[in-house]
């Protein structure tokens, strides 16, 4: 379950969004994306904290974190990763069922062409 609400949450992050702090993306990503009615307990999870959380998916490249003014940062996700890819899909293909595909897909298009967004990454 944590996987599933950390990859959801990777993918509603954008890149000018990052470095961001990990315990912001803990709460203000990961728990939105946690399925109704679902409680995510790190306490009580094998994680037992945020920074084993993390650590797992640094391991397994899917995100790059960083230490900045003591603090520990997602500096950048790797959205190409095979975890990332076969997450969007069946997300996707959940959101489609539900008729929700086309509304998700026209909304990330136009974030994705936001004027300005060249400029800043030059």
């Amino acid at each position: 379950m944590f996987e599933q609400s950390f990859l959801a949450g990777l993918r509603s992050v954008s890149d000018g969004e990052l470095p961001m702090r990990c315990d912001m993306c803990y709460t203000n990503c990961v728990l939105p994306r946690r399925p109704r009615g679902v409680t995510l307990d790190l306490k009580r999870s094998g994680f037992r904290k945020q920074q084993n959380l993390f650590s797992l998916f640094e391991k397994k490249k899917v995100i790059t974190t960083k230490l900045i003014h003591k603090q520990e940062n997602v500096v950048a996700v790797d959205r190409t990763h095979a975890l990332c890819v076969a997450h969007c899909a069946v997300e996707d293909e959940t959101a489609r069922e539900d008729g929700r595909f086309e509304a998700n897909h026209a909304q990330r298009q136009s974030k994705a062409r936001a004027p300005g967004r060249e400029k800043a990454r030059s």
